[in-house]
């Protein structure tokens, strides 16, 4: 069995408390004052062995909550057969996200992990077999060559071709795919998976933290799409566009620093129920190469059903009103022919009654 967190069991003093709770009871006595005892001692003597019996048992009750709870605190585990074994395979990330160089290196992470592989070679050179992100056997010292069409690890093909592999090393810079696309196959705990990130880098990220609409005028014919970014570590100037399906809306450019909110507007048109409402964010920087497309949608508005019903004459005035056809449906009916099982189809109705 091995301990996760060992340094748990420090708190094993903590056992003394319910010895200590069992030792002194912490009871408030009273005295009652009774005219004839016999009888009494008669009762506690049969009685004295129930209760210590009882107060044993509460005492070995408290000891194993406490030590089970310090135990499950420690978090221990057995390692299977798989974690015990030696590493018989390495999969070697080709795609093209590994060309990446981090600051303070040289080299990039791809030449790095092939720097890695070509040591273990000199140390055993029996001792694994290496293959990239689409199960091709590799050399080591082989010339590299980046796959520019693979974006993640096939995994699925790599253990159905390697079955009796227990234990697989994966070099990798770990983009989002590499684990996403793979979680059915981590879930076999028949082989296991050793994952080695390049070495510790600055994370330089982009990203949305939130988007709400707010109207622009009076007759909410123009709305602005407010989009609010936070920057991890300083990015720079980077292009902020956004596209509706292959329309282009507008693009921008800003300056993002360290942890750091920045607010940017796109003016937009109002949307209606007939009208394509799917929309792409998209960060276009140097830096940032994957998983830069933000989407989301925008609700269907569906125009205001606006019912005029009066006596006489149509009202120019509430015509001249609601004479916006982006924003209302405006109808007018005689109250005298107009059937009220319709009233719940419209939004707003307007009553008049009297001479015109």
């Amino acid at each position: 069995m091995n301990i996760t967190n060992p340094s748990a069991f420090w708190l094993l003093f903590l056992l003394i408390i319910p010895i200590l709770i069992h030792l002194f009871q912490f009871r408030r006595y009273t005295k009652i004052k009774f005219s004839n005892i016999a009888f009494l001692k008669t009762v506690e003597a049969e009685q004295k062995s129930t209760k210590k019996l009882k107060h044993i048992l509460i005492l070995i009750s408290r000891l194993l909550f406490m030590f089970f709870f310090i135990f499950f605190l420690a978090q221990p585990f057995i390692k299977s057969d798989a974690m015990q074994s030696d590493i018989s395979l390495i999969v070697l990330d080709k795609s093209p996200s590994n060309l990446n160089i981090i600051d303070g290196r040289a080299n990039s992470i791809l030449e790095e992990n092939m720097n890695f592989i070509n040591q273990l070679h000199e140390q055993y050179p029996d001792g694994f077999t290496l293959v990239d992100e689409n199960g091709e056997k590799m050399q080591a010292y082989e010339e590299l060559s980046v796959h520019e069409s693979s974006s993640s690890i096939d995994l699925t093909y790599i253990q159905s071709t390697y079955p009796d592999v227990k234990k697989i090393l994966v070099l990798s810079d770990f983009q989002y795919p590499v684990i996403d696309q793979n979680l059915a196959v981590f879930e076999d705990t028949s082989t296991a998976f050793v994952f080695m990130p390049p070495f510790k880098q600055p994370t330089k990220n982009v990203m949305v933290d939130s988007l709400w609409l707010t109207n622009e005028n009076a007759n909410a014919e123009l709305t602005q799409l407010m989009v609010k970014l936070n920057a991890k570590k300083a990015m720079g100037s980077i292009n902020i566009t956004l596209e509706n399906g292959e329309q282009l809306i507008g693009t921008q450019e800003i300056e993002l620093s360290g942890n750091r909110m920045v607010t940017i507007q796109f003016p937009l048109k109002r949307h209606t129920e007939n009208e394509q409402n799917n929309f792409t964010l998209r960060t276009d920087d140097a830096e940032i190469s994957f998983d830069n497309d933000f989407y989301f949608s925008l609700p269907d508005v569906s125009k205001l059903k606006v019912l005029y019903l009066g006596t006489g004459i149509e009202n120019t005035l509430l015509s001249t009103v609601f004479e916006n056809e982006d924003l209302f449906d405006y109808s007018s009916e005689n109250i005298n022919n107009f059937s009220f099982q319709a009233l719940d189809d419209n939004n707003l109705v307007i009553l008049e009654i009297g001479n015109q």
